[in-house]
């Protein structure tokens, strides 16, 4: 009998289900009002009455009476509504209120069964008590009087079930069931009545609609033709795309669409052993489909099940070899469709490998420029899968052999091989349905089967019950084995099964309702969860909440797609900030990414001044708090730094006081201040020490205090030195005891680096110019000229160095003595051990070497010092003296040397006097070395005393250096 009493209820509760499309509501909710249409501004306070309360109407009062019992049903709000609790109040006649918990509660469903009023005794419904998401919702109910209540007895009761009968197209009563049916009403104990636990076994199948969007199946579907699967066939390319093409040494030539469309016909032809599949081609000629989604667009035209892209490899090299199919990547957007695709192509990537392709596996690739899938996620790279994806139709590419392979090409040569192929492709497809041919049936084969309207699945001819995963798809068969579809409760969870069958995974719209099912079991999700990187939540129904939430005292915001808002948000014309980790609406002082704002207690940020805790604070547009300086119109504010707290009086920034009146406006100008006089700039600063005011000098003591009559000389006010005169301070440059010092506009003295003129000086300390000399800043030595000018670091100067490795052989000083026509004195010079121009030039370069002097430099200045060793001057050939070393003019002869090398090396010795500061090699030779300042010369340039910054120097021409640096570049050249 248990049977027959579901089988009762089942139309019962039908009967129900069709009363509820045109019986009006019978009660109106009296609890807390609905959202407000418009968004909360920074005047109200968000409130938990206007945002999160339920409004739960009354949708359908159902009774039915025996001898002893009366069965009320109540159905209330809709189907994302879920009680935990119920409790009616009712009254008989005039007497006390009775109030009666719910026997069971089903989602939105609750049974309640009552002792009869007595005889003659009229009972009123007065109100229902439900509790949801945790909160007591109370609902009126409309005198009985007044209602359209409908009643059920045992005879209304059979013709109710008689006529949905009918109308669900369900097998009639038995004879056994329709006497069932004159004795049954809702009781709570019992063999013959229908019980409480019966209408949630019932409201449990029944709950909630199923599901409107299109699924991919991974069992067969109820389509116009029972238990038939579309196949669309996609050959690749076609018309003047031909895809690749290869030609073989021996002349075999291949062009992919040919050869794809010969597949795809051989595919059509082998999948007809199989009555249950309709094959489509997207292309049955050499047809040009520029589109690749106008090719998906026809498998979702067709209601296609599968979709099979048909093409053949390509490479550069006659190497390549093997089959691989290209699939979707699983795990995001359209996860179960993936898996189907996945699966599909394993089958077929199977199939053809035991033809003797070498299996190079399932290829995946993601977008290269970052196109994303609707819910966000990375979409895949190629055309026919994106596309099918995006349709939720199961695609792949599949990639039979190379075109160029000398391996693959026995694959492709012939009709017969190319039958072959498109035969492993079918029997793929036909496993993917679990599907036998008519040429081959296998009676035990393991499938779905769809009798009387109903899917059963047998393994080994045993029909399976319970939950089972079937081809990557969980099911749920009943104790019957039928598949179940629609909202189930199963073992304390629910669970939302769709159309197909397949349990739903992730997430899934029902009407205008979002639910979320886990992922890997499908539980349906309450309360706040995290998916993917945002947080949602939902309420005890499973339904996604949007808008204003309200938990625990403390608000929250889920926009449209429901995600938790986080950080800053506009809603009107109000910003809100919500919490970037727990998305708590923010109220009073919040520091957001180091600016500190003001929200009042309905979470609005608040701008322009505000008076908080007595004191005031400017906040900007954007809500922030100002800091510091701040300008509005024409007048001047200071908000003290980290607490934004406007200031007024005197009040120090850096080291400059600054006054602001009780506005809090600063002042400029004279100002009298408690009986004395202080001057602030345009800036506000209030100035010390001699000022310039109107063309007039005045002194101001450290305070800011003017000081008619200050005292003459050097004057230290507020740390800085001033030179006071007759006129007042002292400004520009001043000779002061033989040093030069330069005070500011302000007659400030000034140290360190400073510009004037466009020129740059070193002040040092004590405020004195450095001039005529180096002097090192910070571990950098600068060269400062006699006027103090700084020629910058010596280190970087442009200049031609005395000092280093030689640029030059002994060769190139010979090529280049040679340039000048003149004899070379062998006579002489060979008395003093050089008696060619060669071993001359050998000594020059030995002796510069030794010594680290740029022999370029040492030997040009001697061909410049002797006019290429003809001499004429004072000095004369036979003192060997190549520099005119001690020649002051006037017929002084100068210094005379042992021999050639002799002479060379004291000119060595002299030039490396002025452009080094280290010590010599060899024993010194040159008489006139100490009196040289050392490193006054470290460039060529230097060493004509007007060139040299110091006023030092080698000979006193000007342009001296410049004239062997034109030599030198010239010697070099050899």
């Amino acid at each position: 009998m248990k049977n027959i009493r579901k089988k009762l209820l089942c139309y019962v509760l039908t009967a129900v289900m069709l009363l509820t499309a045109w019986t009006p509501a019978y009660a109106s909710s009296q609890a807390r009002d609905s959202l407000p249409e418009e968004e909360p501004t920074q005047d109200t306070q968000p409130d938990n009455d206007s945002r999160d309360s339920l409004s739960l109407d009354c949708q359908l009062l159902l009774t039915q009476e025996d001898d002893t019992h009366q069965s009320v049903i109540l159905e209330m709000g809709d189907s994302s509504t879920v009680m935990e609790k119920a409790v009616l109040s009712y009254q008989d006649g005039d007497g006390e209120i009775h109030t009666a918990e719910a026997e069971e509660i089903v989602e939105n469903y609750a049974a309640f069964l009552l002792d009869l009023p007595g005889e003659g005794v009229t009972r009123t419904f007065l109100s229902i008590v439900t509790t949801v998401g945790g909160q007591d919702i109370e609902t009126g109910l409309q005198p009985e009087e007044e209602m359209n209540t409908l009643s059920i007895d045992e005879e209304q009761a059979a013709e109710i079930i008689g006529d949905t009968a009918k109308q669900t197209d369900t097998e009639s009563l038995s004879e056994e069931e329709l006497d069932y049916v004159n004795q049954t009403v809702v009781t709570k104990e019992g063999e013959d009545g229908l019980t409480a636990s019966d209408i949630s076994e019932v409201l449990q199948s029944e709950a909630a609609p199923a599901s409107m969007s299109r699924s991919a199946l991974s069992a067969p579907k109820a389509d116009t033709k029972a238990g038939t699967f579309t196949v669309v066939l996609d050959p690749g390319h076609g018309g003047k795309d031909g895809g690749a093409e290869y030609t073989f040494s021996d002349g075999t030539k291949f062009v992919e669409s040919q050869l794809t469309l010969k597949i795809a016909n051989y595919v059509k032809e082998a999948l007809a052993a199989y009555p249950e599949i309709q094959v489509y081609m997207t292309r049955t000629g050499d047809t040009y489909l520029p589109d690749l989604g106008e090719r998906v667009a026809i498998g979702v035209e067709k209601n296609a099940d599968i979709f099979v892209s048909l093409h053949i490899n390509s490479a550069d090299s006659e190497k390549a070899h093997g089959v691989e199919i290209l699939v979707p990547t699983t795990g995001r957007y359209n996860h179960d469709v993936a898996v189907d695709a996945n699966q599909l192509a394993t089958n077929i990537l199977d199939n053809l490998v035991a033809l003797g392709l070498y299996n190079r596996g399932l290829k995946y690739k993601d977008s290269a420029s970052g196109t994303k899938y609707p819910d966000g996620s990375l979409a895949d790279y190629y055309g026919i899968i994106r596309n099918c994806m995006e349709q939720g139709l199961p695609g792949v590419i599949v990639e039979h052999a190379f075109i160029c392979g000398a391996e693959d090409k026995k694959f492709l040569d012939s009709e017969e091989d190319l039958k072959k192929l498109g035969q492993a492709d079918a029997k793929g497809i036909a496993q993917y349905f679990n599907l036998e041919s008519t040429s081959h049936p296998n009676k035990n084969l393991t499938k779905w089967k769809y009798i009387n309207g109903k899917w059963y699945y047998y393994k080994d001819g045993k029909k399976l019950t319970g939950w089972q995963y079937l081809g990557s798809k969980w099911y749920y068969l009943n104790s019957s084995g039928v598949m179940q579809t629609g909202w189930q409760f199963i073992s304390g969870k629910w669970y939302y099964l769709e159309s197909s069958g397949a349990m739903a995974e992730g997430w899934k719209k029902l009407g205008n309702t979002w639910y979320y099912l886990t992922p890997g079991n499908g539980a349906m999700v309450d309360g706040w969860q995290k998916i993917g990187s945002q947080w949602y939540y939902f309420n005890g129904s499973g339904a996604m909440q949007t808008g204003w939430l309200l938990l625990d005292g403390k608000w929250y915001y889920l926009n449209s797609s429901g995600a938790r808002a986080k950080g800053w948000i506009t809603l009107g014309k109000t910003r809100y900030y919500l919490n970037p980790e727990t998305g708590v609406m923010a109220v009073n002082w919040n520091l957001i990414d180091g600016k500190w704002y003001y929200f009042n207690a309905s979470g609005a940020a608040l701008t322009g001044w505000q008076k908080i805790g007595g004191k005031w604070y400017y906040l900007n547009s954007s809500g922030a708090m100002a800091e510091g300086w701040l300008k509005l119109g024409k007048t001047w504010y200071y908000l003290t730094p980290g607490n934004g707290a406007m200031k007024t009086g005197w009040y120090l920034v850096g080291n400059t006081w600054y006054y602001s009146d009780s506005s809090g406006a600063m002042l400029t100008g004279w100002q009298k201040i408690g009986g004395k006089w202080y001057y602030m700039n345009s800036s506000g600063a209030m100035l010390t020490g001699w000022q310039k005011i109107g063309g007039k000098s005045y002194f101001f003591d450290n305070s800011g205090v003017w000081i008619e009559h200050p005292a003459q000389g050097w004057q230290l006010e507020n740390g800085n030195w001033y030179y006071i005169g007759a006129n007042g301070y002292h400004t520009g440059w001043l000779l002061n005891g033989g040093k030069w010092y330069y005070m500011d506009s302000t007659g400030k003295m000034l140290t360190g680096w400073q510009t004037v003129g466009g020129k740059t000086y070193y002040l040092l300390s004590s405020g004195a110019m450095v001039s005529g000399c180096y002097y090192t800043v910070d571990g950098v030595t600068y060269t400062f000229t006699q006027s103090g000018e700084s020629l910058g670091n010596i280190d970087e100067y442009p200049g031609y160095k005395i000092m280093g490795t030689s640029s030059v052989t002994a060769d190139q000083m010979v090529k280049y003595f040679a340039t000048s026509k003149q004899a070379y004195p062998a006579e002489v010079l060979a008395k003093g051990g050089a008696p060619d121009i060669k071993t001359f030039c050998q000594i020059f370069l030995e002796e510069c070497q030794t010594e680290g002097v740029k022999a370029e430099v040492a030997f040009t200045q001697a061909m410049k010092e002797t006019g290429w060793l003809q001499y004429g001057g004072d000095v004369k050939i036979e003192q060997f003296n190549f520099a005119g070393l001690g020649a002051t003019g006037g017929g002084v002869p100068g210094l005379s040397f042992a021999d050639v090398r002799t002479g060379i090396r004291a000119q060595v010795q002299h030039l490396k006097a002025y452009a080094s500061r280290d010590n010599l090699v060899q024993t010194c030779v040159d008489p006139r070395f100490t009196y040289v300042t050392r490193y006054s010369s470290p460039f060529v340039e230097w060493l004509g005393i007007p060139d040299n910054p110091f006023g030092g120097g080698w000979a006193a021409g000007k342009n001296y250096g410049s004239s062997l640096i034109g030599m030198i570049t010239t010697l070099k050249s050899m």
